[in-house]
């Protein structure tokens, strides 16, 4: 949807979806923790969650103009089928929809198990955990502000293949790390570069196949979330088998793995 309506600026456009996201999180996450120690995780849905739900929904029905998505584009008029077999089909496009859905994994299990980790590892009380939630979540949103800079000096694919790697050596570093101290700063780095990658990935990934823009951003959707739903799985199951020192090298793996398919099967767009 947003994609109709600014398709000049990608890398803007997916710094700013980016960082609506987890400003989202490092403003309601501090809210719930506060209403739930009075009223209960349902209270908290209650009074917090649905009202906001309902806000946003009257917004998006009474704001955002009605346009049509089966206009005649330049490739001519393109049904289901041919869009999911045009994106499908291509490579490189492939290739980054894999990587997206590998980080997401990486990096969607380190946000959920973070605070556990360090409550456990160094008896860090529940509210120092929650400023660490909102510390990683500030240093989340200083990526996604600096990505749109760094994408116009160096490109979209060289922005991806290094912060690629240092995310990964973030997340095996932070929890395999005996001081809390160091391991804190790569947690607050992973999230920096973390930021870069994902920001990097929509707009890379966008221009993959640019008559069939709303079926590449409706896939990069899904594997985003299906990345999510699998690596915050698999990481509790490492947990449980190997602890988090396990999870630290198999979710830094993934990272890795979605480094090798961007360096090899990416393309830079108009390469």
């Amino acid at each position: 949807m947003l994609n109709n309506f600014q398709q000049s600026k990608d890398q803007t456009l997916s710094a700013g979806s980016s960082l609506e996201c987890q400003g989202a999180h490092l403003i309601g996450a501090p809210i719930i923790g506060y209403i739930s120690v009075y009223v209960g995780w349902r209270g908290s849905f209650l009074w917090y969650v649905l009202p906001v739900t309902l806000f946003g929904l009257f917004l998006a029905i009474r704001f955002i103009p009605t346009r049509q998505t089966d206009q005649v584009q330049k490739g001519g008029i393109a049904n289901i089928i041919e869009s999911f077999k045009g994106v499908l089909t291509n490579v490189s496009a492939v290739s980054c929809l894999t990587s997206t859905t590998l980080i997401a994994a990486s990096y969607m299990a380190m946000v959920s198990y973070a605070p556990s980790y360090f409550r456990e590892q160094f008896s860090l009380s529940t509210a120092h955990a929650s400023l660490l939630v909102i510390g990683s979540s500030v240093f989340f949103i200083f990526g996604t502000r600096i990505t749109g800079r760094l994408i116009s000096s160096y490109g979209r694919k060289p922005m991806m293949l290094w912060p690629t790697a240092l995310a990964a050596l973030s997340i095996y570093a932070y929890l395999n790390i005996q001081n809390i101290w160091v391991s804190m700063a790569a947690r607050f780095l992973g999230s920096t570069f973390s930021a870069i990658v994902f920001t990097t990935a929509n707009a890379l990934t966008l221009e993959q196949v640019p008559q069939f823009r709303g079926t590449v951003m409706s896939l990069n959707q899904a594997s985003f979330s299906l990345g999510g739903v699998l690596g915050t799985g698999l990481g509790g199951l490492i947990v449980l088998i190997a602890g988090y020192s396990g999870m630290g090298i198999s979710h830094g793996t993934m990272m890795i793995m979605a480094l090798l398919l961007l360096h090899f099967f990416a393309k830079e767009p108009n390469d």
